[in-house]
This record gives structure tokens, sequence and C-alpha cells, in this order.
């Protein structure tokens, strides 16, 4: 049963008490409004692995590999470097994912991807300067490159991304998830006319997204006074988020 309670004179109005329920007002009349309500917490890193291998690695003479990772709680959001027929430079671009509570009655969680940060770029010199990122709000779940074999070697002549939206996962287990609808981003490296490359596609298991990637770069298969990017091995992960109780 509930009860009566003023709530001044100034304000002119009468709280009813009730249970506290997680919808934006003051229900039990204490001045507070969803205190002990679950609020966004700091996110994580859960389960995760290694995509299948594009192009070539280290088992390719001179080769050399490197790896790339976005921090714990980021995401990966786009790609930046050079690039003319192959992809000649690399590097990634990370971004936070936050959750924000949304007024609605249950609440909705709705995650928000922040400022992204570029890393380190490995490979070569040649090529023309690129960046290929996400629109906002979304995060890398898959790829497309190209890949082409000659008798000196294998390449990439190619890269495009695949970008979704997060959201929250089932609940209990705060995983934030892409959502339906993704989107390509536009091919980065335009190929060689006199080798046709392959297109290999890679997308990220049910409930992950990009955290990184592992890299080969070396001698360029067509001309080796050039260093192109040679190999790619793109990792997904779990993003997590704690939800924890207001004080």
């Amino acid at each position: 049963m509930s009860a009566e309670v003023d709530a001044g004179s100034d304000a002119g109005t009468t709280c009813l008490a009730a249970a506290e329920v997680c919808d934006g007002d003051d229900d039990d009349c204490d001045g507070t409004a969803d205190d002990g309500c679950p609020v966004p917490g700091p996110t994580g890193r859960g389960e995760g692995g290694d995509l299948d291998l594009i192009g070539a690695t280290t088992t390719q003479a001179a080769n050399t590999e490197f790896t790339l990772g976005c921090a714990v709680g980021e995401a990966l959001v786009g790609i930046a470097g050079a690039a003319y027929e192959s992809i000649d430079r690399l590097a990634i671009q990370c971004a936070p994912a936050t959750l924000a509570r949304g007024i609605s009655t249950p609440y909705q969680y709705l995650v928000a991807v922040g400022g992204a940060t570029t890393s380190t770029a490995h490979g070569g010199t040649g090529g023309t300067a690129f960046a290929s990122a996400c629109p906002a709000n979304m995060v890398v779940t898959g790829a497309r490159a190209w890949v082409a074999d000659t008798t000196t070697g294998r390449s990439i002549y190619g890269v495009q991304l695949r970008c979704s939206r997060l959201t929250v996962g089932a609940v209990g287990a705060h995983v934030l998830v892409p959502g339906d609808q993704p989107m390509e981003l536009s091919r980065i490296g335009t190929g060689n006319a006199g080798l046709p490359p392959s297109p290999v596609d890679v997308a990220c298991p049910t409930g992950r997204v990009m955290t990184g990637l592992t890299g080969w770069y070396g001698p360029w298969p067509l001309y080796d006074a050039f260093t192109t990017v040679n190999g790619l091995r793109p990792r997904c992960d779990e993003v997590t988020v704690e939800l924890v109780a207001a004080g």
C-alpha cells in the first residue's frame, strides 16, 4: 500500500510512495530517482580467438610478423596506412565502447563508441595514405580481402571492412554484441590488372567484434624493391560491460 508524501511547498505536488523501479522517477519518494538500480560500470573482455589467415605468413621468405591490438574495453573501428595496388603499410584504429542508460521502462542500455586512436603502422614506405573508419557508434565485425599468388609469393591486393552497431546481449550476460544490418566500407587497394585476386571473407563469430590482428610484411611478390603487407590474421573478442548497483 502506497503512502502520500509531501513533495514540498515549492513543488506544490504530492508524491505517492511506491516500490522503486528503474524508470527514471523517484518512485519511493526518498528524493533520489532510481536509487539501487544498476548503472553501467567498467567494460572488459571475454572469450575470443583468431580468425582464418588472409594471405601469407613468415613461411614466405623475408616476411616479418607484427601484432596490433586494442586495449581491454575497446574495439577495432578502422584501419589506416598507405596503399596502391597492394596494402603497403597498415595501422589499426581502436575506440572504447561505453554503455549509457536510456530512460524507459524497463531501462534500455544504449551502446556508444568513443573517439578513436591510431596505432603504429607497419610495412613499407610506398603507396598513397588512406584511412577507412566505421561510421559513428559502429565497430568492425568482418572483412573481405583480395589475395593473389605468383611464383614468388602471396600478397593482399585489397581490403574492405564490415561494420556493425553494438547492442546489449542477453540479460545477465552483458556482452556487447553486433546488431543487425551491417554495412561495408569502400575497398582499399586497387589490385593489379594482370593478376586477378580471389576474394576471402572473414567474420567474427556471434557475439564478438574485431579487437586486433597479426600481420606479415615483406617484399612485394611482383617487385621485391617494394615492401607490402602480405598477410593478415584478424582477432575477435567479446566486449563486456559490468552493471553495478547505484549508491
